[in-house]
């Protein structure tokens, strides 16, 4: 079969425009996963600190009620 240069030219102009469009979800995907992953690393960062904090905080306690 074959298909006029208007038909074709059209049909890869969609085909283009489809994988742009599944370019740009993929990127999104991509964006939010770096996303929570460096938002998840900071969250990591904070429990560690703050348990290292309340470490020294109970030690520091120990330390004052013994003298």
């Amino acid at each position: 079969m074959r298909r006029d240069r208007n038909w074709i030219a059209t049909h890869w102009n969609v085909k283009a425009k489809e994988l742009q469009n599944y370019n740009c979800a993929v990127s999104g995907v991509v964006s939010s996963y770096m996303f929570l992953r460096e938002l998840e690393g900071e969250v990591l960062e904070n429990v560690a600190l703050s348990a290292l904090t309340a470490r020294r905080s109970d030690k520091t306690a120990g330390l004052n009620a013994g003298t």
